[in-house]
């Protein structure tokens, strides 16, 4: 059912930006087998459908331009978490979304802003660029997610890096969950943060005091 339905929306995507055909097969296969690699627990096409459907309701009250959508399907297209094969994960979904996309025949500013979104999920740091910090955004929505949704993302989070020692893990986890506590606003834009900013702090707050 996810990936039929995943299936549409990528030929729909395709076919609103005007893409060639040729390809659209080949790469909607890549992406699937990409996302359903064993390493994987949070980062699976349940990650990407849920951006999607999240962006889909944003459409219905305001503009989502389409580089979101292809940013999506391609920022976490290359995952590792090893540290011996993880490098840059960012940069290499980047350059993987360059290149297909321009198979695909897309614009090169299309091309190159789509690029530039998965870059920046790298730090998740605010930018000039609007549509940038709805991306961003988006992809930390989970942070803003219902209670039981939250905490298999945070068991998943955990899972993926199984192989981290216990004490390890949660030392960085914790740090991670007070940095984002402590600014004065989780989410980028007005969108997100009308949304999501209230339950992500109550979400945050209850991990954070597991660690206790």
């Amino acid at each position: 059912m996810t990936e039929d339905w995943l299936e549409k929306s990528w030929h729909d995507l395709l076919a609103r930006t005007g893409a060639r055909a040729g390809h659209a097969d080949e790469f909607f296969r890549s992406l699937v087998i990409r996302y359903q690699e064993p390493q994987r627990a949070y980062h699976t096409l349940d990650h990407i459908r849920d951006m999607i459907k999240k962006l889909d309701q944003q459409a219905s009250q305001s503009i989502v331009p389409d580089s979101l959508y292809y940013a999506t399907w391609y920022h976490d297209a290359v995952y590792h978490v090893d540290r011996k094969t993880m490098g840059d994960n960012e940069t290499a979904s980047a350059t993987l979304a360059e290149k297909e996309l321009a198979k695909l025949g897309l614009d090169q500013t299309l091309i190159d802003t789509v690029s530039k979104m998965i870059i920046a999920s790298k730090s998740h740091s605010k930018t000039t660029n609007d549509d940038v910090n709805q991306f961003l955004d988006c992809d930390m929505s989970i942070l803003g997610a219902a209670p039981v949704a939250y905490k298999n993302y945070a068991g998943q989070i955990r899972q993926e890096h199984h192989t981290v020692p216990k004490i390890v893990f949660n030392y960085y986890r914790r740090k991670f969950l007070k940095a984002v506590l402590k600014q004065d606003q989780i989410f980028l834009t007005d969108y997100y943060r009308q949304h999501y900013e209230k339950q992500a702090r109550e979400n945050l707050a209850w991990e954070l005091s597991g660690f206790k």
